[in-house]
């Protein structure tokens, strides 16, 4: 499967898994160790299937706090890397058809497994990161610096 079909596939799952709640689709996209990346801050690694499912659910509870319905990605482009191949995107969160807040740009780095290309790290803006994970539980949406 081609980079572009992937991360089309790998991002249909990846929405799919967090509108449903579903964490076993999650953790099925993704490789252990998991890079999160901020923009300006300090990147972590989620090395395990416990920590895996935790930020599953901090994801999922912020964007159901905000009402979030779906998610859209937008490719920007993709870059064939020693490691596999980093596709660049914007990510935008929606209310029914409405944009909550402004697109983020965002990167994935997909890696060739047995079972094909999954993600491996994760890189945005703080803004959305911190939001996912921190903030979200409060309905505001994320807004770009």
């Amino acid at each position: 499967m081609k980079a572009e079909e992937a991360f089309l596939a790998l991002g249909d799952r990846l929405s799919r898994a967090l509108q449903t709640g579903n964490a076993a689709l999650y953790r099925s996209i993704m490789t252990l160790p998991l890079r999160i990346v901020p923009q300006h801050g300090a990147a972590f690694v989620i090395h395990g299937t416990e920590d895996l499912d935790a930020d599953f659910a901090t994801y999922r509870n912020a964007i159901v706090a905000a009402g979030v319905t779906d998610i859209r990605r937008e490719m920007i482009g993709v870059t064939q890397v020693p490691e596999g191949h980093r596709v660049r995107y914007t990510v935008t969160l929606l209310v029914g058809d409405t944009p909550r807040g402004a697109p983020h740009e965002t990167e994935m780095l997909l890696v060739p497994t047995p079972t094909g290309l999954k993600i491996a790290e994760l890189a945005s803006t703080s803004t959305l990161i911190d939001w996912t994970r921190h903030r979200g539980a409060s309905g505001q949406a994320p807004q770009t610096h």
